[in-house]
């Protein structure tokens, strides 16, 4: 998606929003802004360690965790230990415990 493609459909969500939609649909049109802006500052090379693990998907660490271990990965996507581990127990990927 280029940088057009990505300000257009940002500007869509934003109008959804402004018009009122349900609650549920609401969550899922905030996730997806805050995605698109992800990609965008990607493109920038300007993320935050939130938008790193935003981008950073389930599938994508199953993959890696083949060939690498936990701090392989956070250290090449460049967050902490903490927020690597926050992101692996918000995917559910570690238990929430008792």
């Amino acid at each position: 998606m280029n940088k057009m493609e990505l300000k257009k459909r940002q500007k869509e969500i934003i109008y959804i929003l402004e018009e009122g939609v349900p609650k549920q649909i609401q969550q899922k049109l905030l996730y997806e802004l805050e995605y698109l802006e992800a990609l965008g500052d990607h493109k920038k090379g300007m993320l935050t360690a939130e938008q790193k693990m935003l981008l950073f998907s389930y599938e994508d660490y199953l993959t890696r965790k083949r060939f690498q271990t936990d701090k392989e990965i956070y250290e090449e996507i460049g967050v902490s230990r903490r927020t690597f581990y926050l992101w692996k127990k918000s995917t559910g990927l570690i238990s929430k415990g008792v």
